[in-house]
């Protein structure tokens, strides 16, 4: 199944990763889910301000995660689709032990069926957005699809 995400989004992720090089940082995905599972990720929301970055973890600032989550789901009728963070050069793929943990303890206490992780890896040339779907039977790897263009969220938020 693929996972659709706008241009200006994945961009977004690219250009941020590169602004810690050899330490973690993580984003929020914003967007909508359909029954059958089709996922669009319309808007991505970095790790905050004071936010804590390591070389194998990222704690994100949680209270400008929950100001802003609800802020653009208020607006804009989004729902937190999932997360993503980097494993820069580290060249590990696909999610961790810990991140497949903490991703399942993560939806078991919230009553989640789906949620994406992505992970992000890159070299000196190349930036890759690993996208897996995870469900209380474990995760596959998505076909990620890029929707050329900006995001109509970031459009509007831009324009603010």
């Amino acid at each position: 199944m693929p996972l659709y995400i706008y241009q200006s989004e994945a961009a977004f992720i690219v250009r941020t990763s590169r602004q810690f090089e050899s330490i973690e940082t993580c984003w929020q995905l914003l967007g909508t889910s359909s029954p059958s599972g089709v996922t669009v990720i319309t808007y991505v929301v970095d790790c905050g301000p004071n936010a804590v970055h390591e070389p194998t973890f990222c704690q994100p600032d949680q209270d400008y995660l929950e100001r802003e989550g609800s802020r653009l789901v208020q607006r804009y009728g989004l729902r937190h689709v999932g997360g993503a963070h980097s494993h820069h050069r580290l060249g590990l793929n696909v999610p961790s032990g810990y991140d497949v943990r903490t991703t399942m303890d993560g939806m078991r206490s919230e009553g989640l069926q789906r949620f994406v992780q992505m992970i992000v890896t890159y070299d000196d040339v190349n930036t890759r957005l690993n996208a897996f779907m995870f469900t209380p039977d474990g995760y596959e790897r998505m076909d990620l699809q890029v929707l050329l263009g900006t995001s109509p969220v970031r459009k509007m938020e831009e324009s603010l």
